[in-house]
């Protein structure tokens, strides 16, 4: 099995209101690419960013769904992670008691200056009952080229990355559970309040309620525990960011040093902004 976890992408649900969810989150300053229609019955919009993105999934009123994945809450739902080999993978996940679905693959068109093809994955997903926190999968870019398309990474608000995920819990080390496992102990880190994993270019912290709400405040009021809440993402410029916000009409609160977004107004997640390091 490969060693430790790379985030690949983060999933967002938005049900039947994957509209009124691209909208939002244009407002927040992303550039989204067109609606993609998987063949799974689903359908999507993406955040492109350097080394991840962010994923609005979906469905509409005539879909015929093959997959249980948008059949849970509104929010941040699911975490996937980068794969090369995705039989490699199953195989070593199930020798080691992981209880893991088979591979499927499945593809959407995607339309780009020249012409409109289809873009490839296959995914191995844990069984929906693996972890308190969400989904957890691996997914493999059969054709990467139809997705990390510089066209698409360059967003009003400087979004670079997707820098860290905040979960939370009333037990962070029990909800952490079969992610601790896949991301190996090298990868795991006490802090304040809670527990961080690093995956690639992004940390995952699982929180107790009291430090969750130290850090983002009213934001989390409503968010209930053992589960994803926030995405903290990476901008090149805060007062880009703020101002792109201040335009859509988008309530922040934050120091100085970062904007915070709350739920009602990017479905279901809390969005943070901080500025990169120089």
């Amino acid at each position: 099995m490969q060693n430790g976890l790379t985030l690949d992408h983060a999933v967002i649900n938005a049900r039947s209101g994957i509209t009124a969810a691209a909208e939002a989150y244009r407002r927040l300053g992303f550039h989204l690419t067109e609606r993609g229609h998987h063949t799974l019955g689903t359908c999507n919009h993406l955040a492109i960013l350097e080394h991840n993105y962010i994923e609005l999934l979906g469905y509409e009123p005539q879909a015929t769904l093959r997959t249980d994945f948008v059949a849970g809450q509104i929010g941040l739902v699911a975490l996937a992670f980068a794969c090369d080999d995705t039989a490699l993978l199953h195989s070593a996940l199930a020798a080691q008691g992981f209880p893991v679905d088979p591979p499927q693959a499945f593809s959407r068109p995607v339309r780009t200056s020249d012409d409109e093809t289809d873009a490839r994955f296959e995914i191995v997903r844990l069984r929906e009952d693996a972890s308190r926190l969400g989904r957890l999968f691996f997914c493999r870019h059969m054709t990467p080229e139809l997705v990390w398309r510089r066209e698409w990474h360059d967003h009003a608000n400087g979004a670079l990355n997707v820098a860290r995920i905040v979960a939370s819990s009333d037990d962070p080390t029990q909800a952490l559970g079969v992610l601790s496992r896949l991301a190996g102990p090298n990868q795991i880190h006490p802090m304040d309040g809670g527990i961080a994993v690093n995956m690639g270019q992004t940390r995952l912290e699982c929180l107790a309620v009291n430090a969750l709400r130290t850090q983002f405040g009213d934001a989390v009021a409503a968010c209930g525990t053992d589960r994803l809440i926030a995405i903290v993402i990476e901008t090149r410029s805060l007062r880009a960011a703020r101002e792109v916000l201040r335009k859509g009409g988008v309530e922040a609160s934050g120091d100085g040093r970062r904007l915070i977004v709350s739920p009602d107004q990017a479905c279901g997640a809390v969005v943070e902004f901080v500025e990169s390091a120089p």
